[in-house]
């Protein structure tokens, strides 16, 4: 096995566990205040070898002066690496991903919107619902490698956890773009109203 295959069935597993302790309630979350472009660069920084073999270009882009934002830290890791790794498993050789933060606006009143985009195929509209329940993945589409089918799972207990939202805009020829919202922290360290 190559250590990318093994790394990739270690993330498997950890997800797996950690969606059984989502579901449960039993999976604590140790909120704290944290800059959303060291968090997105922290986990964007282990991709580069393989966005280089892929020539994928890596786009990021942050609103200047974004507030901080309060999430587990460790969860929330894990659910950019899984939402960026899936943009470059659909992104083919040579294309373009980019991920992205503002401010909510009227979009997300009282938190940051964060986008991981990419150029890849696209998705059916009829298939956006199902692809965050476990074992699910587009049938019609294929990526560089095949997903597990429990990664956005695992993103959107996590982020549902947080009191957020995560949804996908895209259509068929025209890549995917999938969003998250993450609460702004307040000035007593709570989310803000």
């Amino acid at each position: 096995l190559t250590q990318r295959t093994t790394d990739q069935m270690l993330q498997m597993v950890s997800d797996l566990l950690d969606i059984s302790k989502l579901e449960s309630g039993q999976q604590p979350l140790h909120r704290e205040a944290a800059v959303v472009e060291d968090l997105v660069r922290s986990v964007a920084g282990p991709f580069d070898v393989l966005l280089e073999t892929a020539r994928i270009t890596l786009d990021l882009m942050f609103e200047p002066d974004l507030p901080l934002v309060l999430v587990d830290l460790h969860l929330m890791r894990r659910t950019l690496s899984n939402l960026l790794d899936n943009a470059i498993k659909f992104t083919p050789d040579g294309g373009h991903v980019r991920v992205w933060a503002r401010q909510g606006g009227e979009q997300a009143p009282g938190a940051v919107l964060v986008g991981v985009s990419d150029s890849g195929p696209g998705i059916a509209p009829e298939d956006h619902q199902r692809l965050f329940q476990m074992y699910e993945r587009s049938g019609s589409v294929m990526g560089r490698r095949r997903g597990s089918g429990v990664g956005l799972a695992f993103c959107k207990l996590a982020v549902d956890a947080h009191g957020g939202r995560i949804w996908v805009e895209s259509e068929p020829g025209k890549g995917s773009t999938f969003l998250l919202t993450m609460s702004i922290a307040g000035e007593a360290g709570g989310p803000a109203a």
